[in-house]
């Protein structure tokens, strides 16, 4: 490996780890203000559509997953997609990119929440 291959490297790494503690603080101010702030008002909401108390928790469920993958895609298309290309390390469209990520068991979220935004 040369000197110019192995800096590249370093770059590429470090601007990876970047992304994933960004995306680590963005996962907990998220789920934090989900949890503190917007759980109630939410729930209640759902109280006025669903009677059941299991139906309320799982729509809370998917609700929050639902808002987090909208608040987590721009980040995650910066970090699977952009970052790869601009290294070289993928030629892949961001059509594809996008249908892959929405493709259960392709990685990222759940399969429950590749729904799209």
């Amino acid at each position: 490996m040369t000197a110019e291959h192995l800096r590249e490297a370093q770059r590429y790494g470090r601007t990876q780890l970047q992304f994933e503690l960004a995306d680590k603080a963005l996962d907990l101010a998220f789920l934090g203000a989900m949890g503190f702030v917007f759980a109630q008002p939410v729930t209640a909401w759902l109280e006025t559509w669903i009677a059941r108390p299991t139906l309320v928790l799982a729509a809370l469920y998917v609700v929050t997953m639902l808002l987090h993958e909208c608040v987590s895609l721009p980040l995650s298309f910066s970090a699977g997609h952009v970052l790869e290309v601009r290294y070289g390390l993928s030629n892949q469209t961001a059509a594809a990119w996008l249908g892959r990520r929405r493709t259960p068991g392709a990685g990222g979220t759940s399969s429950t929440t590749r729904l799209g935004c």
